[in-house]
Order: C-alpha cells, then sequence, then structure tokens
C-alpha cells in the first residue's frame, strides 16, 4: 500500500528533515487511509530504516489526505503511531549526527501533527522523549526541535492540570526513569530514598569501573537523562518540592560529583535551580544543606595550571554563584542596596568560607597581580586589581593580618606596569591600570588607619629604594 511512497521518500537527498515534501511524493499517498493502516505502514522500518519511515509517515501527514478513524480501537492505533515516534527520536549519541538530529525534528513535527489534528494523548515515555529535546545546547538540539518541543509540552500540561504536571514528574520522570539509571551511581553521602546518609559506607559498586557504562548510563547512551531531569527542576515549585524533595536529591549529588566539565558546569546550574526553588530552610532541616555544600565547594579549586584555564573560568562562573544562592543571596538583586541584610548563623558561615577558602585561595593561587607577563593581557590584570578593592572593603577587619601581602602585590604590579615597554594596544591603558592600583593602596590605607596602624611605616622604605612608588602610596618626597 506504502511500497511506492516509501520507496520514493527514500530517495529524497536530504540532511535535515523537510519542510516541504515534493508534490509527485505527495501524489503517492493513498486516496485512503486508516489508522489502522498507519500504524500497520510502521512495521516496514526494518527494512527502510527509521528516518525513511518517518519522513514517509509525514509526507502522509502533509497530504492532506483524511486518516480515517472508524471506531474507538483507532485512537489506539494512533497511540501505537506516537509511541513508535517517540522510541525512534530518543536522543542516542550512538547514531552519527546529523541523522539523530534530524530524527528529533522530524519526529516532533509529526507528533504536533497528530497532537492537533486526531488529538491523541501521549504517554509518559513519548512525553520524556520530547523533554529530551528542550536545551538548544544539546548536540541532538536545535533551535527548532526546542521549539517544537515545548510547544508540545505547554499543550500537554496546561496550568489546569498541574497535577498531571506533577505526577508526571515525580512519577514517571523522577521514580521511573531516573532512579533506576543513577542508582549505581549514586554517591555514598546521600542514601537510595535520598536522605542523607548517617553513616557512610563504601558503595558496593566499589569494585567496578567508575567510568563504566553500565554504571552511568546517564553519561553514555543515555545522556538525554540529564536534560528531562533539568526540565523536572525548572518545572518544579515550592509545593512540589516541599514534597518530593526526596526524589532529587541522588541525581544532583550524582551529577555534581560528575568531573567531566560540561556536565558539572551544567549540574551546577541545575542545582542552583533547584536550590532557589526549595522552601526556606527545607535543606538544612534535612541535613542534606552540608552534604551540597561539600559537594559543591570542591568547584571553587578547579584553578590552573591543573585545570586548563577555559574550563576553570566557566567552572568558576556556575560554582559561585550556586554557592551564593546557598549563602542566601539573590545575584539578579543583588546590586541594589540593602540598609540592613539578615543572614542566619549558617549563611554567614557560608560567606566566610566562600571568602576565606574561595576567593582568597583562589585570587592567592593566582598570583595574576605579581606576574611579570601579566601585563600583556590588561583585562585580566584589571579584574584583578579589582577584586582586590571587593575584598579590601568587604572583609577589611582581616586585612590588616594580610597588610604585607597586599603591599608587596601593588608594589609589584605597578612596577610590572612601570617597565613594560611594549603595553598591548586597547582600551587599557597603563594610567588607567595605575589609576586602579592606587585606589586600591587608598582603601589599604584606610583599612589601616582604621586599625590605628601605620601603613607610611612600611612603605616608606620601599618608597625610599623605589622611588617611582611614591604615586602609588602618596609619600611626599619630605617623608
Amino acid at each position: 500500500m506504502f511500497e511506492d511512497l516509501m520507496k520514493a521518500v527514500g530517495e529524497l537527498d536530504i540532511a535535515e528533515s523537510p519542510s516541504e515534501i515534493p508534490q509527485e511524493i505527495l501524489r503517492l499517498v493513498p486516496e485512503e487511509v486508516t489508522a489502522q493502516d498507519t500504524a500497520q505502514f510502521l512495521k516496514s522500518e526494518s527494512v527502510t530504516g527509521p528516518f525513511t519511515t518517518l519522513k514517509a509517515l509525514y509526507a502522509l501527514l502533509c497530504s492532506r489526505r483524511n486518516i480515517i478513524a472508524r471506531n474507538g480501537a483507532d485512537k489506539g492505533d494512533f497511540g501505537d503511531v506516537a509511541e513508535y515516534i517517540g522510541e525512534v527520536i530518543r536522543p542516542n549519541l550512538n547514531i552519527e549526527p546529523p541523522d539523530h538530529v534530524s530524527r528529533g525534528t522530524l519526529g516532533l513535527k509529526i507528533l504536533s501533527k497528530l497532537r492537533a489534528e486526531h488529538h491523541i494523548k501521549l504517554s509518559a515515555a513519548t512525553l520524556i522523549s520530547i523533554t529530551a529535546f528542550i536545551n538548544t545546547e544539546d548536540p541532538w538540539t536545535t533551535t527548532e526541535s526546542a521549539s517544537l518541543a515545548r510547544e508540545l509540552l505547554e499543550v500537554c500540561f496546561q496550568p489546569q492540570s498541574q497535577e498531571q504536571r506533577t505526577k508526571f514528574i515525580t512519577e514517571d520522570i523522577l521514580s521511573n526513569f531516573l532512579r533506576p539509571l543513577f542508582s549505581k551511581s549514586r554517591p555514598a553521602t546521600v542514601t537510595a530514598s535520598g536522605r542523607k546518609a548517617e553513616f557512610v559506607e563504601p558503595s558496593r559498586y566499589d569494585n567496578a569501573s567508575a567510568e563504566a557504562e553500565a554504571r552511568k548510563p546517564w553519561k553514555y547512551g543515555q545522556r538525554y537523562a540529564i536534560t528531562v531531569f533539568e526540565w523536572a527542576v525548572l518545572q518544579s515549585d515550592e509545593q512540589l518540592l516541599r514534597k518530593s524533595w526526596h526524589l532529587f536529591t541522588p541525581v544532583l549529588l550524582t551529577l555534581l560529583d560528575e568531573p567531566q566539565t560540561a556536565l558539572k558546569v551544567r549540574a551546577l546550574d541545575v542545582f542552583r535551580a533547584f536550590w532557589t526553588r526549595c522552601p526556606g530552610d527545607l535543606m538544612r532541616q534535612t541535613g542534606l544543606a552540608q552534604v551540597f555544600e561539600d559537594a559543591v565547594f570542591p568547584a571553587v579549586l578547579y584553578l590552573p595550571s591543573l585545570t586548563p584555564e577555559s574550563e576553570s573560568i566557566t567552572i568558576l562562573n556556575a560554582a559561585y554563584p550556586a554557592l551564593i544562592a546557598m549563602a542566601g543571596i539573590n545575584l539578579e538583586t543583588a546590586d541594589e542596596p540593602q540598609s540592613n541584610p539578615k543572614f542566619t548563623e549558617a549563611q554567614q558561615k557560608l560567606l566566610d568560607k566562600i571568602i576565606r577558602e574561595g576567593i582568597l585561595v583562589g585570587y592567592n593561587h593566582a598570583e595574576i597581580m605579581t606576574d611579570p607577563f601579566a601585563t600583556q593581557h590588561p583585562p585580566s590584570l584589571l579584574s584583578a586589581i579589582r577584586l582586590l578593592q571587593a575584598i579590601l572593603s568587604t572583609c577589611w577587619p582581616r586585612i590588616p593580618h594580610y597588610c604585607n601581602e597586599i603591599i608587596k602585590a601593588l608594589m609589584l604590579c605597578w612596577l610590572n606596569i612601570e617597565e613594560e615597554d611594549a603595553f598591548p594596544d586597547g582600551d587599557l591603558s597603563p594610567a588607567s591600570l595605575k589609576s586602579e592600583l592606587t585606589k586600591a593602596a587608598d582603601m589599604l590605607s584606610a583599612v589601616m588607619q582604621a586599625a590605628k596602624m601605620d601603613m607610611e611605616e612600611r612603605v616608606a622604605p620601599l618608597v625610599e629604594k623605589e622611588p617611582q612608588l611614591r604615586e602609588l602610596f602618596k609619600i611626599s618626597h619630605e617623608t
């Protein structure tokens, strides 16, 4: 019945999903087609291949032929078609691009048409396949397929069907789909039920390879599981998380434990979204706040040269916002002045830890300001100077203990700029960098004065040896 159609679409030389089917192919669609015929037609896949079958099915829907639904059983046939499409489009990294990209886009187009024209109800498995296409950063997703996926999900989960959406997230995604995938790679710090492990015991899988595909199917064959989990987090609200937080925590902690840069960054972003949606002090009440802190904090120590600079920047840009969210600061409104910000004792401790064991460690490790080659990249040098200014402004009570180290950094940076013969062209001039250094020196002087300590006494010998430093520390010639 569909042999000529299958042959014709199979010969179509297209790498991506067709936006239009040629008229000569549309004429090959039979005049009368039943829903049962459509379901039977899918059995030809074993001969033609799934992409050809999808193209033929799309041609059938584009032909404007009326697919006859004769009785209630035909609804089941349409369901079989949707189920087939859900299986075929499910992302598989073992399939070479652009085939898996084309399958996804074309399959989503077909599902959209079936949903609009025949009002079929999509199964949980098919909805999970659709959810796999919401993030355009995934290699199998395009802007078009992401848009189609979002539209389908919005139609299936209208605002009035919040209960249905909640059931889909908690039962179908978290319990039935994700839990088995992550069970063998779950960290020992959390139980299988998602609660804090009171006694951390070695995993029964420790003897297996940590990177074995059988242990981490979500990282290899079923990478789209991360996208599905991300969608579940973004669709959750405070009420859902209050009741079902334990379904999220094993997956979150497993992802945060992942060393691969791209996955770690994504895990940090998803965790931040989860944390900001959680009710108040829920994670501290459950004992998991410290577990998450211990899981996130090591990310701020992914520093060069052990970590390539570009990867380090990417990880730090995700890690610090996650920690700051845990400390109760909303970065979206952080620029607005607060007359009397209030933090819990736990949040204050975390902020202190972020500064002491994160920012200051990274700052000390980088040593950008004292690097003689730092002048070859003025933007990095400017960032380092402004970071020092922020530290002086925020951590001033503890600064006197580090005064000598800061003076050394300011001095060496100033002399490096003075001695640089070939300053790179650009918006940042030596004068602008020196202006920022002078500002930092003034801030340090004010901090020391508040602590009733004489900074001039410390810098005078340096100025005497290097007169160029007079301008930096504003030491008069008479001193």
